[in-house]
């Protein structure tokens, strides 16, 4: 069952493109205090700026059907990896407050678009008789995702430095959207 849900047409990229937004979101989250306490950000400016995060993937959502309908859920979704991907590359080079925080609009409107459009992508796309399995093969890949992409990506910090934490996403974001 798992290769048969696996052999429809974009379903791999479909599990790519969640697995890839969800593990970003628990990356910044665990990396933007670090990058914070290096740049003598305040805490609770680091607060501020991970709850304009969700604040906007919770906005972006309210928004989504109309958007869906605009430009189809492929389209809309490549634009939702995309534009965190661009807003996560100056990061590193930014410690303007008023910069981070449009960052943090930008990132967590498209990042709160991904995981309800590769949803309804792998719900939509699977055979109705293997729909369940997809939902948790969806499930399961997003689960190693979590437990793969932080450990890798922490190597590359260890190698390259924090900017290297958020320079690793926006090629995930990147490649994941191109892919889709």
């Amino acid at each position: 069952t798992l290769g048969r849900v696996l052999a429809v047409p974009s379903m791999p990229e479909a599990m790519l493109a969640s697995l890839t937004v969800l593990t970003s979101i628990d990356i910044l989250v665990a990396y933007l205090p670090a990058y914070g306490e290096a740049n003598a950000i305040p805490v609770e400016v680091i607060g501020l700026l991970l709850a304009t995060r969700a604040g906007a993937s919770l906005a972006s959502r309210l928004l989504m059907m109309p958007l869906t309908r605009m430009l189809g859920r492929r389209r809309l979704l490549a634009a939702s990896m995309f534009l965190p991907a661009a807003a996560l590359l100056p990061v590193p080079l930014v410690t303007s407050e008023p910069l981070l925080f449009a960052a943090m609009l930008f990132i967590g409107f498209g990042l709160g678009l991904g995981q309800p459009l590769t949803l309804s992508w792998v719900a939509s796309r699977a055979p109705l008789e293997v729909r369940g399995t997809a939902l948790g093969v969806r499930l399961s890949g997003n689960r190693l995702g979590q437990l793969v992409l932080p450990a890798a990506v922490g190597a590359i910090a260890g190698w390259g430095g924090l900017a290297a934490i958020f320079w690793t996403l926006t090629a995930l974001l990147g490649l994941a959207a191109t892919l889709v």
